[in-house]
């Protein structure tokens, strides 16, 4: 009796170090865990790849419809998204306008007569009629015309816009009659130096 128990005993120990060696036993031994640890492992593999199949089937039915709604027969979701590029694309012109007036470059402002390239004789006129320094309209005009450029000036009656304009043609007048005498063609007619169109008022 004595025997058939410790063979009982023995056989039972050797169960339960094999469950334990294969896992098979609930928390027991290194086996149970590393089994857990796979079984948690591929539950977390299988999740991502649903989470990112489902991802792939939601762009690939906003692709679809925007495709149909460019073709014009997949309802209105193509045209809402189209009209929402529009929207933005208007929305961003008016900015794209103000960041290229930034971006032009600054002439400069002439803010005394001593700034200007104009005959002394000239300037001295400006004094002797009690001119200090030119007007705002002058001041901005003047740079710019006498650089080539076009100029659009707008400002009040009496600012000093009709100078503004001529002198820098007299200016330029001057300078080119310095160079060459006269102003003819080839033919011996006199060619126009400058054209001014203006109201009869003026």
């Amino acid at each position: 009796m004595a025997k058939d128990k410790k063979e009982m005993k023995k056989d039972k120990k050797e169960k339960k170090e094999e469950k334990e060696h294969t896992g098979v036993e609930k928390g027991g031994g290194d086996g149970g865990g590393v089994d857990k640890a796979a079984k948690k492992a591929a539950k977390k593999a299988a999740r991502k790849a649903a989470e990112a199949a489902a991802e792939a089937a939601d762009a690939a039915a906003e692709a679809a419809a925007a495709k149909g709604g460019s073709g014009g027969g997949g309802g209105g979701g193509g045209d809402k998204k189209k009209s929402k590029k529009e929207d933005a694309s208007a929305a961003a012109a008016p900015a794209a306008a103000a960041a290229a007036v930034a971006k032009a470059p600054a002439h400069p402002i002439w803010a005394n007569f001593s700034d200007t390239p104009f005959a002394a004789p000239v300037l001295a006129v400006f004094t002797a009629l009690g001119f200090a320094t030119p007007t705002e309209i002058q001041q901005h005009a003047w740079p710019v015309a006498c650089s080539g450029r076009d100029a659009i000036a707008v400002a009040k009656t009496g600012s000093g816009k009709t100078i503004a304009f001529l002198l820098p043609i007299f200016h330029a007048m001057h300078g080119r009659a310095m160079k060459k005498s006269g102003l003819a063609t080839s033919s011996g007619a006199a060619s126009p130096a400058a054209l001014v169109i203006a109201p009869t008022r003026e």
